[in-house]
């Protein structure tokens, strides 16, 4: 599907917990930081536990603006610590 949809557009992703190793082998690595048209965003695909999420974040990437996350598959549209957690809800 990675191949296919890069077709298109390019394509960023992380490898999450369920997916299969040629996800890793197409190049999806655990995290990501990248920039979107001057936003420094970043991916990872689980954030660890709601409680702390905001300061463990900020932590991991201190430059992001946006961090996208999944794995839990609630949706979230958080604003904290000047950090803007995303994640959403993907099947």
């Amino acid at each position: 599907m990675l191949d296919e949809l890069s077709d298109y557009a390019p394509v960023r992703a992380v490898c999450g917990n369920n997916d299969d190793p040629d996800v890793v082998a197409w190049g999806a690595p655990e995290t990501l930081a990248l920039d979107l048209a001057g936003l420094a965003a970043a991916m990872v695909h689980d954030s660890g536990p709601a409680a702390g999420g905001c300061t463990r974040l900020r932590r991991r990437f201190p430059a992001a603006q946006l961090v996208i996350v999944g794995h839990s598959h609630i949706p979230l549209d958080q604003i904290c610590d000047g950090i803007r957690i995303f994640n959403p809800k993907l099947p």
